[in-house]
């Protein structure tokens, strides 16, 4: 799901800045071929993906769903580790799924507040 987030996140970041960047190239190039009317309709063009991107501000959750998606591989290679050191140390099967469940839990837990914090921060601009 972070994943997703983080690739839908980026999608919005660049969905407006390549047509104005697209937008502004073929303007210069319109001006040099002197076709000036077609060259303000570009320019304008790009001027209002610049102003729309700066309005909508869309990507900025993009880091934190990286770093969410990182810390649940984390916790994933941790949950491994920790089964397997104690499948080689002989503990009980079903102590050991429990301590290692409660300390995924936790680690879950923190990742979670972190997300909810980023987003709600963000919904809290958005909605001013």
């Amino acid at each position: 799901m972070n994943q997703r987030d983080a690739k839908d996140d980026l999608l919005k970041f660049w969905a407006l800045k390549v047509p104005a960047i697209a937008a502004s190239t073929c303007a210069g190039l319109f001006v040099h071929f002197e076709l000036n009317t077609i060259s303000v309709i570009a320019s304008t063009l790009g001027s209002v993906f610049i102003v729309l991107d700066g309005l909508l501000r869309p990507g900025m959750l993009r880091k934190v769903h990286v770093r969410a998606l990182y810390d649940l591989r984390d916790l994933q290679s941790e949950v491994t580790r920790l089964w397997q050191i104690g499948c080689f140390q002989k503990k009980d099967e079903n102590e050991l799924a429990a301590e290692i469940l409660s300390k995924a839990l936790e680690k879950r837990s923190q990742i979670q507040a972190y997300l909810s914090a980023a987003e709600s921060s963000v919904l809290e601009r958005e909605a001013k």
